[in-house]
């Protein structure tokens, strides 16, 4: 299996995690398997459930701005770092070669 650097962990509580990324980087599609390494011998496992990026100032006044240069907007595009971030909730985990996963999934999970 090849794996793929895909970000880093921004945060996690027993149910799930936030995943941070380059917004210039393809994500991992919605409903995507990911692992997730703990140490040499722990890897968590999650389900992408949201795939989001969160706007700030400059984007605000860009969208509403009249006659905004060309130059203005890929500077933007190109030269900002605006962090994409993938919430995904785990499934199982492998330990010491054994897989693990949680089958029960419902609402009270979710």
């Amino acid at each position: 299996m090849n794996e793929i650097y895909i970000g880093r962990l921004l945060r996690a509580n027993t149910r799930t995690c936030v995943v941070g990324c380059q917004i210039n980087q393809l994500p991992p599609p919605f409903g995507s398997l990911i692992g997730i390494p703990l140490d040499e011998e722990l890897k968590a496992y999650a389900l992408i459930t949201d795939v989001h990026i969160d706007d700030d100032g400059l984007v605000r006044q860009l969208s509403v701005a009249d006659n905004v240069a060309e130059a203005v907007i890929a500077d933007n595009r190109i030269n900002r770092n605006i962090p994409m971030e993938l919430s995904a909730i785990f499934v199982g985990y492998i330990k010491g070669g054994a897989f693990h996963i949680f089958y029960l999934l419902d609402r009270r999970f979710l």
